[in-house]
């Protein structure tokens, strides 16, 4: 991996980047690196510590996805059908929750926006609707029996909501728990979604592999501790995971003004 500038004669696949800055966030916004990984962003300990706090709580999961993920928290990507009036009001029990489970170890969330804000002088706030409300950012997750091949991209996705102006959209996704070596890697395609690609789309949110044929591709192991940033405009997928896999994570968006907004 590189540390701030890729070697662009290089491929695609070996320019990840290990350090998060203006320059690395660009990079990876314009697709011309795979993600950048944050190593030890914080310890293994804490990691531990906010993994059994979570096992307090009950997971839901995704409205209508197969293979089953299940959250704490909520999505976009579920209320779209539902309608926003319920999203936003479902937001405030939500935050609430997720307050008071970060309040026992560590909040990956602000710590990570703090990260984004110092690292690349970025204003960096959670979303917004017009009327002031917040939306929901940062995710408990668990994928342990892999995704599709998909991509997570608002302009395409949620038609009507303030998110879908954005620029560019990225994850980040915090590791607190992993399976064994070998499984619950994830995929990223140097291919991006475009309109015309929804001739390939299966299911609820998946897409047929033809429309990654021939596509550049790199893959990470996910190890505990570490922030992985990638780009979900790219198609991209998860490996089944043999064993607990728990993430923390939300989408990373660029509004017109150059400012990042968070939210899930």
């Amino acid at each position: 991996m590189t540390s701030v500038t890729s070697v662009l004669s290089s491929s695609w696949a070996d320019r990840g980047a290990d350090v998060l800055t203006s320059e690395t966030l660009q990079q990876l916004m314009d697709n011309l690196i795979p993600y950048i990984r944050v190593a030890n962003f914080t310890s293994v300990a804490a990691c531990e510590e906010l993994s059994s706090s979570v096992f307090d709580l009950s997971f839901g999961k995704y409205r209508e996805v197969e293979p089953p993920i299940d959250r704490i928290g909520c999505t976009v990507f579920e209320y779209d059908a539902i309608g926003r009036r319920d999203y936003f009001a479902d937001t405030k029990r939500a935050a609430e929750v997720q307050d008071e489970l970060f309040s026992r170890t560590f909040n990956p969330l602000s710590m990570l926006m703090s990260l984004l804000s110092r690292s690349t002088g970025r204003r960096t706030t959670i979303a917004r609707n017009g009327d002031g409300q917040s939306y929901y950012a940062g995710l408990v997750r668990r994928i342990e029996q892999g995704t599709l091949l998909h991509v997570d991209y608002a302009p395409a996705e949620q038609n009507g909501w303030e998110i879908c102006d954005i620029k560019h959209q990225l994850s980040w996704n915090l590791y607190l728990k992993v399976g064994s070596i070998g499984s619950g890697q994830t995929t990223v395609y140097q291919r991006q979604w475009k309109p015309e690609d929804n001739r390939y789309k299966e299911r609820r949110y998946g897409f047929d592999h033809e429309v990654i044929a021939g596509s550049e591709h790199a893959i990470f192991q996910p190890v505990v501790g570490e922030v992985v940033l990638f780009n979900t405009r790219n198609y991209h997928m998860v490996d089944p995971s043999r064993g607990i896999r728990i993430t923390v994570t939300s989408a990373i968006g660029e509004t017109p003004r150059g400012d990042l907004i968070l939210w899930s």
